[in-house]
């Protein structure tokens, strides 16, 4: 769902967020079913008829595909930051993005058992007008965001599986599941790079050596240090429709970045789209399969940062690499970039 790959390129500038894939548990409450990733340090379960969606590798799920009715959680460090603090910041982030954003209502709350901020907004997405209900918590030094989306009509039809998310989530020691963050026997790893992603899945990325890794929470993302967070990070997308095409899909992912990242700019000298009819030597690949490329910029919390996305459509799913920067630092990394690019391994 490319609503998802939004909240992704907002989230890796604002918070630099764990991104992780999906495990299971034993323990999972009547009707429901396991949404945990892997080091979380909460649980999580969506009703057993919701469709678990960590593709992206935020915890999420959604009701059907042609719907607006779902749930994402994300983790990342608290520091200094209080819970109101981190409320304040989420609805200046969201007023920036949405002209017509509008908080409705904020309330004290728990989730887990621990304290949280509850706020519900409205904006327009496209021509949809969404409801959303957000709750901001903290424990051991991790915040965690619980965000429910949903249409302004469905809203309501939905409060039984939300208060059920809610009243079933609770924080736990970090999760680890079944998946082991490893080398796949027979696999060696390009020189001076790791591995940045997990052997059952149906990519490898792999990144410098020196590049930082969340890897007790399975992620796939990595970036420069903790005072540079240049980062790297990769998603499989399954498109809504049949034989779409790169082209198509930068098209409509355009759309979307246009209408909901501020100061959205592409930058047409350093994009390459393929189109069939007069390109008859593309020499972009990922994993020695036709790619495109997209250049963008966008303001995110006051800060502008530049993008270069990645798109190659493989066995029915499309995978978008994303490198994420600050203007002043974009260039110091393209080297590496270029490197982690030629060694993406699809389908494998």
């Amino acid at each position: 769902m490319r609503k998802i790959l939004i909240l992704i390129l907002i989230l890796t500038c604002l918070f630099v967020p764990v991104l992780s894939s999906c495990g299971t548990d034993s323990d999972i409450p009547s009707g429901m079913q396991e949404a945990t990733c892997l080091g979380a340090n909460y649980r999580l379960y969506v009703p057993a008829n919701w469709t678990v969606n960590t593709n992206s590798g935020i915890s999420s799920a959604f009701f059907t595909q042609g719907e607006y009715a779902m749930v994402t959680v994300t983790e990342f460090d608290s520091g200094e930051e209080t819970i109101a603090e981190r409320a304040a910041k989420a609805q200046e982030a969201y007023g920036s993005l949405y002209q017509d954003f509008k908080k409705v209502s904020e309330q004290d709350t728990k989730l887990g058992g621990a304290d949280a901020k509850a706020f519900v907004f409205t904006f327009t997405y496209g021509e949809t007008k969404c409801r959303c209900l957000e709750l901001i918590s903290a424990k051991a030094g991790k915040t965690v965001s619980m965000l429910f989306l949903f249409t302004e009509e469905n809203y309501e039809s939905f409060s039984d599986n939300r208060d059920s998310i809610i009243g079933n989530f609770r924080f736990a020691a970090p999760y680890e599941g079944e998946a082991k963050h490893k080398i796949p026997e027979g696999v060696v790893p390009p020189a001076g790079m790791k591995l940045a992603s997990f052997d059952e899945g149906s990519y490898r990325l792999f990144v410098p050596e020196t590049w930082q890794l969340r890897t007790q929470n399975g992620l796939t993302l990595a970036y420069v240090s903790e005072s540079d967070r240049s980062n790297i990070s990769m998603m499989a997308y399954m498109p809504e429709q049949d034989s779409m095409s790169l082209a198509e899909y930068w098209e409509l992912c355009k759309k979307d970045y246009a209408r909901d990242l501020l100061d959205f700019q592409v930058l047409d000298a350093e994009t390459k789209i393929y189109n069939s009819e007069t390109d008859t030597d593309w020499d972009l690949r990922m994993s020695g399969r036709l790619a495109d490329k997209a250049v963008f910029t966008a303001s995110i919390d006051g800060v502008t940062y530049k993008y270069c996305q990645f798109f190659c459509a493989y066995a029915s799913m499309i995978y978008v690499l994303t490198y994420t920067s600050t203007e002043a630092l974009f260039d110091s990394h393209l080297n590496e970039l270029e490197k982690v690019l030629e060694n993406v391994v699809l389908g494998y």
